[in-house]
């Protein structure tokens, strides 16, 4: 055996990220291997992402789902007859769905009422059984938008702005370059793989059956960040830059989360071309056989103004019951939902000194409490003590899991109520169905934070508890209904990924159809039926996971509640994951030389037992990440807007001297 040394390690990994065509032309085998590897490329489908980007770029979206999806249609055949030339409808109808790697192929019902719209208004024609474009359909193509330049370069520019707004690192124009041409190829995989991912929840409410899962697309989502983040060579930039890119999703209200929401609407309208047709009275008659059960987050979402899709939420649940559906919440979820209310003292005395300053966006990271950032948004700047004592004592129980408030706020202000029974009677004998979720559940959290299952934090270890018992409520609510010879099911909706990766794997416990369903589906399914007032915009609000405060841990929170109240520091909100680091190498040292456990230290930081002491811990932090206070920041921007006037002055002095 021979082994050999590779040379010149650092001048080809600067290569590859000056000159990436160079090692593409010459090592496409070798990278194609490695990004199937790492990456999960999927090849089948690129030209079907790359079809649907374009389409999406070129579609003028509106509010109504129905026409929205309807106006793709009649692109997408006059397109397909244009190119192609004389065809079928069968055969039109197959090749777009084969071109779009629909989930399943457009149905002739669907495509008959498209081709009958197409041919009275003198666009096609029908010659002896075959679809033949008109002049006039020629002329209408023309005058339909052909250059998704313009829409990709608006995207490009607000994606860029966001990631510097967000990382608080103002990338070079080559840098860029590169971050975006792999993000716009990434997020057509992504919106293709959301949009299927929907409609297969869809078509699972429709039917009553299970839908085969495809990837998820949380997944492709990070995926996408990894490889941005493996651009950048320091630490700190690659921490911020992959986070960044998951943040972009979540921080709803910006210009950037406006244009990607959009065109995943566009993506997710082009998936339910597969779906098949149903009138208003059809989806009616298939709701009413439908109870939803409302997870924690939903509930949170109902009751809380200050939750970023709780108007959504509102006119999602109120559009369901107009056609008939019931609404139930089960005891585990009404329980987490009281603790919530029990506990939100605390994150209000700790955050109503500056609550007034904060924006709607720093409320979101930095408290906690759904119903303290509730309080906020209602308060209309009234957040003395009696008006939160007079605030929260609507929803706060006697004893933490007493929800008798909050069952009858939701019951009068919703008409949402309580799932009977499947409570204290669910078995959780060893063997049982609930050990076996719970067990599931706490090993894949554990495998993801990399630690023992007896080291999870016991609050972690509680929302598993809670999330594996709503689901053992569905479950013996589901055979309840079946003994009863009742019509109809129960599906849960949640966006908590745990919940649904426990739905995939225990499929045949929980039976048909799917047992959890997203907001976006049930959105998506209201969207699409006449006569129910929930539009794309509505719709693009509840497309992706907005929870964001909940992904903070407790040390990072206090640090954004320390930068908030000091007005001093301005931390870019994608840095979190190295302020996270920087912290606990500082909290670890001071663990080191006094002799304490590492619990005990970060224990007095957070509840600031020492304000001072945690005051400094923080700034020591922030200080080895090189954040700017925002003095220094201003005066940045000022010596820039100088150096950028002087530049002018000498151009404009040059200029008159040459005349």
């Amino acid at each position: 055996m021979q082994s050999v040394q590779v040379l010149y390690q650092m001048q080809l990994a600067t290569m590859a990220l000056t000159h990436e065509s160079i090692l593409r032309k010459h090592y496409q085998a070798e990278l194609s291997n490695l990004e199937s590897l790492f990456f999960g490329v999927s090849t089948p489908d690129v030209e079907a992402e790359k079809t649907g980007l374009r389409l999406a770029l070129l579609t003028q979206t509106g509010d109504d789902a129905q026409a929205l999806r309807d106006a793709l249609a009649r692109r997408l055949i006059l397109e397909q007859l244009s190119a192609k030339g004389p065809q079928t409808q069968n055969a039109v109808l197959v090749s777009i769905s084969g071109q779009l790697h629909l989930p399943r192929t457009i149905s002739s019902a669907y495509g008959t009422s498209v081709v009958e719209l197409l041919q009275t208004e003198g666009l096609i024609e029908n010659r002896t059984g075959r679809l033949e474009v008109t002049a006039a359909g020629t002329a209408w193509l023309a005058t339909l938008p052909s250059d998704a330049a313009p829409k990709l370069l608006e995207g490009k520019k607000l994606i860029h702005a966001a990631l510097a707004k967000l990382t608080g690192f103002q990338l070079t124009p080559e840098e860029y370059d590169r971050v975006w041409d792999t993000f716009q190829d990434g997020i057509a995989q992504l919106f293709f793989v959301h949009g299927t991912a929907t409609i297969r929840m869809v078509a699972a409410i429709e039917s009553g059956r299970r839908v085969e899962d495809g990837e998820a697309a949380l997944a492709i989502r990070e995926k996408l960040a990894h490889r941005i983040g493996a651009m950048f060579g320091g630490l700190e930039k690659r921490e911020a830059m992959q986070q960044a890119i998951i943040d972009l999703f979540s921080e709803k209200g910006t210009a950037a989360f406006d244009w990607l929401s959009e065109i995943c609407a566009v993506y997710v309208m082009m998936c339910s071309l597969g779906l098949e047709p149903q009138s208003s009275a059809s989806v009616t008659s298939v709701v009413r056989g439908i109870t939803l059960l409302l997870d924690t987050d939903v509930i949170l979402s109902l009751l809380s103004d200050g939750e970023v899709s709780h108007k959504e939420t509102e006119q999602l649940l109120g559009g369901w019951r107009a056609l008939g559906g019931t609404v139930l919440a089960p005891d585990p979820s009404l329980e987490e939902a009281a603790y919530h209310a029990w506990i939100a003292e605390s994150d209000y005395v700790a955050t109503s000194s500056y609550l007034p300053q904060l924006s709607d966006l720093e409320a979101e990271h930095v408290i906690s409490n759904a119903f303290v950032r509730g309080f906020r948004a209602v308060s209309r700047g009234r957040l003395d003590r009696k008006t939160w004592e007079r605030y929260i004592g609507q929803y706060r129980g006697s004893r933490p899991h007493d929800y008798s408030r909050v069952l009858a706020v939701l019951r009068d202000e919703y008409r949402v109520d309580r799932l009977p029974g499947f409570g204290s009677e669910i078995d959780k004998s060893t063997d049982s169905f609930y050990v076996s979720v719970l067990q599931f559940m706490i090993t894949t959290l554990a495998a993801e934070m990399e630690c023992e299952s007896d080291d999870l934090d016991f609050r972690i270890r509680d929302k598993a508890r809670r999330d594996a018992l709503m689901l053992a409520s569905l479950r013996a609510a589901r055979a309840a209904f079946r003994e009863q010879g009742r019509d109809g099911t129960l599906m849960a909706v949640s966006s908590a990924r745990l919940i649904k990766m426990s739905d995939e794997r225990f499929r045949t416990d929980l039976g048909d159809p799917d047992a959890v369903l997203s907001l976006g589906a049930v959105g998506t399914l209201l969207a699409l039926t006449p006569g129910v007032h929930f539009g794309l915009g509505s719709l693009r609000g509840i497309l992706f996971d907005l929870n964001l405060a909940k992904r903070l841990t407790g040390l990072q929170r206090y640090a954004y509640r320390i930068v908030a109240q000091s007005e001093q520091y301005d931390v870019p909100w994608s840095r979190r994951t190295t302020l996270k680091r920087e912290l606990g190498e500082r909290i670890l040292r001071d663990a080191k030389a006094s002799d304490r456990p590492v619990e005990e230290i970060a224990r007095i930081v957070t509840k600031a037992d020492d304000p001072e002491y945690s005051a400094q811990i923080v700034r020591d932090a922030l200080d080895a990440m090189a954040v700017p206070t925002r003095r220094e920041k201003e005066n940045t921007a000022l010596r820039r807007e100088i150096e950028q006037l002087q530049r002018a002055l000498a151009a404009e002095r040059e200029r008159k001297a040459s005349v």
